[in-house]
């Protein structure tokens, strides 16, 4: 019987498909990337600062408008007396002092600093993923390119006081960056991996949303599909216990000033309210609408929590659950994306109640590298299918529309931080029981001088939260500066009543007591106000003056104005009013170093020069006294002229 030979049927073989890599210039890209970063949010720079944390990063922050040796050592004490805005961060801190040295109070600066890092992190953001990916330029581009110009990305670009956001992203792409090259060669340069500790360091210096980067080089290291996990292990050791110890210095600047407590949910509400703030991140990431500067809970103390909260954990966990498949079916990119995304915003999300918000978008800043990540990869990733190579360009032209549309967003948003009235005009429009927005925007009415409209939304802030001690403050402030001192205290002893323990409350009460002629009241109420706040320098300096003008005691006044100028060498009045308590106490030599330092800073205050004058006389030097009494006179100061001709008289 013959074998019958089987013939195989020849098959094409199939088409093999490569991903493209570097089909442009990289040089070129990334000048673009700048360049459309730069533009979307040129008009940035044409605004003012907010009453929203500026001043207490910059306009008030005395360490920042003298760069001295003196104050970056405050700025980078771990434990101070007072933390700044509840944060460490003095990289941040000394970055604004940088800015002042250049124009102290000009808005643009800070602004212009702000979006300088901005592009320079679109262009990390562009060498990471291709860096990551062995050149897949497409996916760098829509990685970099949707960073740059999501609408969720514009707090943390058009607000100044988040230069700590765009600062400490930074340090850590840079890291990252760095520890790639360690990877790619080999391990073998151990430099390469002491930079990235550096740079991790910089990062957690700046803010300290940073302590995720150690679980990120995990990412990496999945990424390389490395697997010597001894040496990853001591590798990471002294990046998790930096990790460590400034995640335990964070929530102590927190508890500190109690900003994690201002919102009371219990522990059976977290997982809720930490999956609901996870749901609307990614939601926001695809309809970045109905953006605001503020996102409260949308109920207070003692109400139950709204029944849609529920389902929100359904949604994390099958978000879990896709992380999981994706690791067991080898898919390591797209595990590594959305691994970074939930690793970098797990610290914000509300299974630990930070501050008076559910959600904020300047927290999406670094978190949504890793979904930008996965969908970059995947359009790219579509060259290599023949199943779905047909369908790159539309889902490019997809991309591209959806980009223009991001552009616009952001572009339109930026002007919304324009300044104080058009921000909380903003929120209350979306928010209108939202009383922050009533405290901040009566407190930037009575600093432009508009008392009346200052009152009327510290009133109408009272009827919607009468337990917020701030709007107190904000209504007697304006009926003290029209002088209605008297009328203004049961105003403020209503919202001690109220809201009991805060040192504005007592400092105001001291001033008007020192108003209308009750100096002992005043004195208590200023103690008060050091027993809560002991580095309150104008409760110093108010005491001071009660002592010298009413008690006429100097000692204990010039007491409190030394401790002013501890504080702050440079100021003018605490110095004034030394030089004057020292020339009462005949202390003529310190009362002349006192009032020429005073006169340094304020050139054209007459007060000083003449209690200079003065002083030179006690020591029978004349000339130096009739020089003095002369300027005294030249910036306004009267009944000199006796004195003048004494002096004349004297040096004859």
């Amino acid at each position: 019987m013959k074998k019958v030979k089987t013939v195989k049927k020849k098959t094409k073989a199939k088409k093999v498909l490569k991903a493209s890599r570097n089909q442009f210039n990289p040089l070129y890209v990334m000048i673009a990337l700048a360049a459309i970063t730069f533009a979307v949010f040129i008009f940035s720079l044409d605004n003012d600062f907010v009453n929203w944390d500026d001043p207490s990063y910059v306009l008030n922050n005395s360490r920042i408008q003298t760069f001295s040796l003196t104050n970056i050592i405050q700025m980078f004490n771990p434990f101070p007396k007072a933390y700044l805005v509840s944060n460490y961060h003095p990289l941040t801190e000394l970055s604004l002092a940088i800015d002042h040295l250049f124009n102290g109070r000009a808005p643009k600066v800070y602004h212009f600093t702000n979006l300088l890092i901005h592009c320079g992190n679109t262009v990390l953001v562009y060498l990471l993923v291709t860096r990551l990916l062995k050149g897949f330029q497409i996916a760098g581009i829509i990685t970099a390119l949707f960073f740059a110009i999501h609408p969720m990305h514009v707090e943390s670009v058009a607000w100044i006081s988040e230069r700590k956001d765009v600062l400490h992203v930074m340090f850590y792409l840079f890291a990252l960056l760095q520890y790639i090259k360690y990877l790619d060669a080999d391990r073998k340069n151990s430099k390469l991996l002491l930079y990235t500790g550096i740079l991790f360091v910089c990062s957690l210096l700046s803010k300290a949303q940073a302590v995720t980067l150690p679980i990120v080089l995990l990412l990496i290291d999945y990424l390389y599909d490395r697997k010597d996990l001894k040496n990853i292990a001591i590798e990471k050791a002294p990046f998790f216990i930096l990790s460590l110890l400034f995640g335990l210095l964070a929530i102590y600047a927190q508890k500190s000033t109690k900003a994690d407590v201002l919102v009371d949910i219990s522990l059976a509400q977290r997982p809720f309210t930490g999956s609901m703030s996870f749901c609307i991140y990614l939601w926001k990431m695809i309809v970045p609408t109905g953006l605001c500067a503020l996102h409260p809970y949308p109920f207070e103390k003692g109400e139950p929590m709204p029944s849609y909260f529920y389902p929100a954990i359904l949604v994390l966990i099958s978000y879990l659950g896709l992380l999981f498949y994706t690791f067991r079916k080898g898919h390591k990119e797209v595990f590594f994306g959305l691994a970074f995304f939930l690793m970098t915003i797990a610290p914000v999300l509300q299974f630990m109640t930070i501050g008076e918000a559910l959600w904020a978008e300047r927290y999406s800043y670094l978190p949504y590298i890793g979904l930008f990540f996965v969908i970059g990869y995947l359009v790219n990733k579509m060259e290599t299918s023949v199943n779905y190579a047909k369908f790159q360009k539309a889902a490019l032209g997809v991309l591209g529309v959806a980009a223009i549309l991001c552009a616009a967003l952001s572009f339109g948003r930026i002007s919304y931080w324009k300044d104080s009235p058009t921000l909380w005009y903003d929120v209350l429009d979306k928010y209108p029981d939202e009383k922050l927005a009533y405290v901040n925007l009566s407190h930037f009415f009575s600093e432009v001088g508009e008392f009346p409209k200052c009152q009327q939304f510290a009133e109408d802030g009272i009827k919607i939260a009468p337990n917020h001690y701030k709007l107190w403050v904000n209504k007697a402030f304006c009926m003290m500066k029209q002088g209605q001192h008297q009328a203004a205290i049961p105003v403020l002893l209503k919202g001690e009543q109220q809201d009991p323990g805060h040192y504005e409350l007592y400092y105001n009460l001291g001033i008007c007591y020192d108003r209308i002629k009750q100096p002992e009241k005043a004195l208590e109420y200023y103690d008060k106000t050091l027993e809560k706040e002991p580095d309150h320098i104008q409760a110093f300096l108010q005491k001071g003056v009660v002592y010298s003008n009413t008690y006429n005691d100097q000692t204990k006044a010039l007491e409190n104005f030394t401790k002013v100028i501890g504080y702050i060498p440079n100021h003018g009045d605490a110095l004034v009013n030394a030089a004057i308590a020292c020339y009462k106490l005949n202390k003529s030599a310190e009362a002349i170093d006192y009032a020429q330092r005073a006169s340094v800073i304020m050139p054209n205050n007459g007060k000083a020069w003449y209690i200079k004058a003065l002083s030179h006389s006690q020591l029978k030097q004349y000339r130096q006294a009739l020089d003095a009494g002369n300027k005294a006179k030249a910036f306004g100061q009267t009944g000199l002229d006796a004195y003048l001709q004494q002096w004349q008289a004297a040096l004859k």
